[in-house]
């Protein structure tokens, strides 16, 4: 994880734990096989690639899902639809 990465991660873990919602935070990581590191690259992945990075964030999905009553129950209600309601500043 690149130093990036780690500080809005630490500003994020900080703001949720101030509102009292650290609960609301699923954090998914997986390290990617040297063998495969030099095919995956953001600049030039193949298409097999891509596929096999896809396949790998939704397994790890599923497995936080089954793991995650939380997350579990996120997913359990439909959201109600958001409608954009239009801005007295974009009005004519």
């Amino acid at each position: 994880m690149t130093a990036n990465q780690l500080l809005h991660k630490a500003i994020l873990k900080r703001e949720l734990r101030r509102n009292d919602a650290s609960d609301n935070y699923v954090y998914l990581d997986d390290t990617i096989p040297n063998e495969a590191a030099s095919d995956i690259t953001l600049d030039n992945a193949s298409e097999s690639s891509l596929r096999n990075l896809a396949s790998r964030g939704k397994q790890l999905a599923t497995d936080e899902f089954s793991k995650n009553n939380q997350l579990r129950a996120f997913f359990k209600a439909r959201a109600v639809p958001f409608i954009r309601k239009a801005s007295k500043e974009l009005i004519p």
